[in-house]
């Protein structure tokens, strides 16, 4: 009976010791699976991880080229727009360039057929029938400017100048012009367009450019050169320098090309009447048989001839009018 009891406490014992092996074998492997497990599980989500980042990388990538391409599409346009414009505005030179060359070259051929520069003999005695001599208006003047029109109502005149040598007149240039758009007057009004007629003396040359070898006072206008045509300001009819500052509301500009070359008629300069008139100049035309505000005007080149020639010591004028009301003065 001992025995027996002894026996089955040792078969208890490695029963138990059994119970326990399978126990710590069993809670080892479900360790050992979950460790497994969790290791898989985290090696899947760096797979996935890294198939996302691969995935939004790869977007990126994408969308840095899209807009590169985007970018580099926008940079062609604008290209070829600054190219296109580079083309319009160099044809536009071209275009502006030969109608430069075409004008001037206009210029040249009417400059060619209205200067008929005239020189009488040194030995011819005086001409009795010379426009000049029937003036008797010219006092001591010996350098006669005689701008003449078919009539008051006439734009195209004839431009004639004399000298006096030695008692003997002689006609020295003879070429077309043009005077203000409404014709010859008497009675000059400011803006009205006509040209004054009279027996006029010459003020100060001018130009945009230098001086080309006058003898009379020259003055080379800038940008901020104006004549002033304002009646209610007090530098009515003067030449002025700017600022404007509020001392007219009305000016001239003195640097256009119209007044590449010029000089001054004294008209309403001494004592000045307000809307009597103001700028009456001899200057560069703007075209053959356009009309001026008031002035007299002619080709370039003769407008220059004149300047040379002009002699203070000589006491030029000017006389203007139709040829019925020259002959008279």
């Amino acid at each position: 009976m001992k025995l027996t009891k002894r026996v089955y406490i040792i078969i208890s014992i490695f029963a138990l010791l059994a119970i326990i092996a399978i126990t710590v074998h069993v809670k080892a492997t479900s360790y050992a699976k979950k460790i497994e497990l969790q290791n898989s599980t985290k090696i899947a989500e760096n797979i996935e991880t890294k198939r996302l980042y691969a995935e939004k990388s790869l977007k990126n990538k994408q969308r840095l080229e899209g807009l590169k391409k985007l970018e580099d599409q926008k940079k062609l346009i604008a290209a070829k727009k600054l190219e296109d414009q580079k083309k319009i505005e160099k044809q536009k030179k071209q275009e502006q360039l030969e109608k430069q060359k075409l004008a001037t070259s206009k210029n040249k051929t009417s400059s060619l057929k209205q200067s008929k520069l005239v020189a009488a003999s040194p030995s011819t005695k005086s001409n009795p029938e010379l426009l000049v001599e029937k003036i008797n208006g010219i006092g001591n003047a010996n350098q006669a400017i005689v701008v003449t029109t078919n009539g008051f109502g006439t734009v195209n005149a004839t431009i004639t100048t004399y000298e006096n040598s030695n008692g003997i007149w002689k006609q020295v240039h003879s070429f077309d012009g043009n005077i203000g758009r409404s014709g010859f007057t008497y009675n000059k009004v400011e803006g009205d367009g006509h040209s004054p007629i009279g027996v006029f003396s010459l003020g100060t040359a001018f130009g945009r450019y230098s001086n080309p070898d006058t003898s009379i006072n020259y003055k080379q206008s800038t940008s901020n050169d104006y004549w002033v045509d304002d009646v209610n300001s007090p530098l009515y009819n003067t030449w002025q320098k700017g600022p404007i500052d509020g001392r007219w509301d009305s000016a001239e500009k003195m640097y256009i090309p119209q007044y590449n070359y010029g000089f001054v008629i004294n008209y309403n300069t001494s004592s000045r009447v307000p809307g009597k008139g103001s700028a009456i100049f001899f200057h560069v035309w703007s075209g053959s048989g356009s009309g001026t505000a008031g002035c007299t005007s002619a080709a370039q080149d003769n407008v220059i001839s004149i300047l040379k020639w002009l002699n203070p010591s000589k006491n030029p004028v000017i006389i203007e009018g139709p040829m019925s009301e020259v002959i008279k003065m």
